[in-house]
């Protein structure tokens, strides 16, 4: 269900293991040929898609809550930070990425983390368990991240701190898209 990463003559592919068998990871092909460049192994499985961070970087954060920094030239994790939580964790939405700061969670909650150290900045926690997958990618505006949050509705995090400034309540399920950002709407 992940979209592919397609960036700097690269593919990035999000992979799945639910066997266990230690395949669970990120593939990159050459996308030209359709050669494979490198791949990485995760904790478990990637279900929703790989983003770029900046400098032929890119983010991805498995299922059970670890989320990682990966060379995407080298092939090679830069560092690894494990969400409170981990490995408890039931992720399937993709991280954001936006001024030097990756933003990573699900209905349980996020966090914000330092692209160059993995270190954390903060973390709000939303909900008592992250059950009920939910795809939708959290959405940058300013000094908010606006992320659809399963069963509970829109709610926009400051930036800086990870306080609640505003919640919508929504009739939202689970295994939604990401909302759109256009011009001042949401």
């Amino acid at each position: 269900r992940a979209t592919p990463l397609c960036e700097q003559g690269r593919l990035v592919l999000s992979l799945c293991d639910e066997d266990l068998a230690g395949r669970a990871g990120l593939e990159c092909l050459d996308a030209e040929s359709g050669e494979v460049r490198w791949q990485i192994s995760t904790d478990a499985s990637v279900k929703n898609s790989a983003v770029s961070a900046g400098d032929g970087c890119l983010t991805a954060v498995s299922v059970t809550g670890r989320l990682y920094l990966v060379d995407g030239n080298a092939g090679c994790v830069q560092w690894e930070a494990d969400l409170p939580g981990f490995p408890e964790r039931w992720i399937y939405t993709a991280p954001t990425v936006a001024d030097g700061v990756v933003y990573a969670g699900g209905k349980k909650g996020y966090g914000a983390y330092s692209v160059e150290t993995g270190a954390r900045q903060w973390y709000s926690e939303l909900d008592s368990q992250d059950n009920w997958a939910c795809y939708a990618r959290p959405q940058v505006y300013g000094d908010l991240v606006i992320a659809l949050i399963q069963r509970r509705g829109l709610v926009a995090l400051h930036r800086q701190s990870g306080e609640i400034v505003w919640e919508q309540s929504l009739g939202v399920e689970y295994q939604y898209s990401t909302p759109v950002v256009t011009g001042d709407l949401l």
